[in-house]
């Protein structure tokens, strides 16, 4: 368990309607594991394997990064020692994933991110592929024994597109992050991050919107 030294909660943005919190406590392990488990979930009903490759700059602009989430956050900057990943993976079924992860977890940090996109074959592996996200986020979130970390249905946050659900991560009454998971026709859309949170429906749908209207224009 760790905690952050005395945090602002509740300073504005740096945006207009900017409102993240920063998490006193959170439980660092469960979460980062979590979306791991998600997306092996979902392989169970696609053909996971296929080519990583590094993706464009462009594509970096599809999920949700470091630099989206703090510039939602006044004065707050990402914790040193953090390590970022981005790529992409063409699977031989045709499907592509773009997966970012920031994780500070591991070097003893708060702050954990997860995000990506999946473009699959069809609207009907895209809802099998949702499904299993979401099964594997629950089970991620389980797997620590005595985490306490429990989802707390908020899609009044967010909805969007054929399938969705948003929800807050909270711990001993205390929200410590967000996750989205939404479909639209083939394409999916995922975010996860504990160590901050949000509340708030505007300010939640400024930081998430803008992905999920430039993944429906994205073609791999």
């Amino acid at each position: 368990m760790a905690a952050f030294p005395q945090p602002p909660v509740g300073a504005p943005g740096r945006r207009r309607t900017s409102r993240a919190k920063l998490a006193v406590i959170i439980i660092g392990g469960s979460l980062a594991g979590c979306f791991g488990l998600g997306l092996l979930a979902a392989g169970a009903v696609s053909v996971m394997s296929g080519s990583d490759k590094p993706a464009s700059a462009e594509e970096r602009g599809l999920v949700i990064t470091i630099e989206d989430l703090t510039g939602h956050m006044a004065g707050f900057e990402p914790p040193t020692g953090g390590k970022e990943t981005f790529h992409r993976v063409d699977h031989f079924d045709g499907s592509t994933e773009l997966v970012y992860e920031y994780d500070t977890v591991a070097t003893g940090g708060t702050l954990y991110l997860s995000s990506g996109v999946t473009v699959e074959t069809s609207p009907q592996n895209a809802g099998y592929s949702y499904t299993g996200m979401d099964i594997g986020v629950g089970i991620g979130l389980g797997i620590e024994p005595g985490s306490e970390v429990v989802q707390q249905e908020r899609n009044d946050l967010l909805t969007w597109g054929d399938q969705s659900r948003t929800a807050l991560l909270v711990t001993n009454g205390q929200p410590v992050g967000n996750v989205f998971i939404g479909r639209r026709g083939r394409r999916i859309f995922h975010v996860l991050f504990a160590g901050v949170y949000f509340d708030e429906p505007e300010a939640f749908q400024e930081l998430v919107t803008p992905h999920l209207e430039a993944i429906e224009r994205y073609s791999p």
